[in-house]
């Protein structure tokens, strides 16, 4: 009889903690973001890290920025072909997958990439315990 009872006493510990009051709550986890643009000269127009707008002119491609992120996140990156022929092509990516992208053929076309990235894809349950 008292093994039993020290078994029962044993998974009951075990299991139910001695009372310890445990919680969840979501950890936010910061992501990659980066631009590549693609083709062979462009001028790139970007949201940049801080939320303002960037710009440069005649870039030889390939190009990219990267900047980490919490939270929702606009990302904005268009790029214009300088050239009377070619592709120009615009990725978004997250973590290195892509996200947005864009491309477009002829002279001087404009390819753009755009959206909001939802933080809350990016958050870990944690749970703690007293």
């Amino acid at each position: 009889m008292r093994r039993y009872i020290s078994l029962l006493l044993f998974i009951g510990l075990t299991f139910w903690g001695c009372g310890e009051n445990c919680y969840d709550y979501e950890e936010i986890v910061p992501y990659e973001v980066e631009y590549l643009v693609k083709g062979s000269n462009a001028s790139i127009t970007y949201q940049n890290t801080d939320g303002g707008t960037s710009q440069h002119s005649n870039v030889n491609l390939p190009w990219s920025y990267k900047f980490n992120s919490i939270g929702d996140t606009w990302v904005y990156c268009s790029a214009q072909n300088q050239n009377s022929w070619g592709t120009v092509r615009v990725e978004v990516k997250v973590n290195g997958n892509i996200k947005f992208e864009s491309s477009s053929s002829g002279a001087y076309v404009i390819a753009s990439a755009h959206g909001t990235i939802s933080g809350d894809s990016y958050t870990n349950t944690v749970t703690e315990c007293d």
